[in-house]
């Protein structure tokens, strides 16, 4: 990575080309929701996951949490839970409040008014992977020595499952 002319390190978080954490679909995704802006009509699609009465979080993919939209619901019905929904709207920031007694900066919530939602289908495909159990369980615990193999089972399954917990859908 250049040298910048700054004192401070840039980081080109949507620029990377190694190491990064994300599928490519999964970036795609990830991106159109930092498109976002306060005081523009947006519309984004996603997975619903309710929060509050009228409040959800719409995630980009069932897997991925990392970005979200806190959606405040004004309409007369409610989209199920965990159900694929595009949603308009009004963004706006909620919660404004200073960042300390000093300073003239302020902070706030970005938050999607929802006048308008509707059940659609997920344009994107997750890839199919050629990879094994074995080869799976193999590449987890490769870095760990003499483990027993019934602990590599168990270190192999807790990684790829997940039940459900406090009365979330696993």
């Amino acid at each position: 990575m250049p040298i910048s002319s700054s004192k401070y390190f840039k980081l080109k978080l949507w620029k990377r080309e190694s190491g990064a954490l994300w599928l490519p679909f999964e970036l795609e995704r990830i991106k159109e929701y930092s498109n976002i802006k306060a005081n523009e009509k947006a519309s984004i699609s996603g997975y619903v996951k309710w929060i509050g009465n009228s409040i959800f979080a719409l995630v980009p993919t069932l897997f991925s949490n990392q970005a979200h939209v806190v959606c405040i619901n004004y309409t007369d019905t409610n989209p199920a839970e965990n159900s694929f929904v595009t949603v308009s709207g009004l963004a706006k920031f909620e919660r404004i409040r200073k960042v300390s007694d000093i300073s003239r900066r302020f902070g706030g919530d970005l938050a999607l008014e929802v006048y308008d939602w509707v059940n659609c289908k997920a344009t994107f495909e997750i890839p199919k992977l050629n990879l094994s159990y074995q080869d799976f369980k193999s590449g987890l615990t490769s870095r760990v020595e003499a483990l027993e193999p019934q602990i590599r089972d168990f270190l192999a399954f807790s990684a790829i499952s997940s039940p459900t917990f406090l009365e979330n859908i696993g």
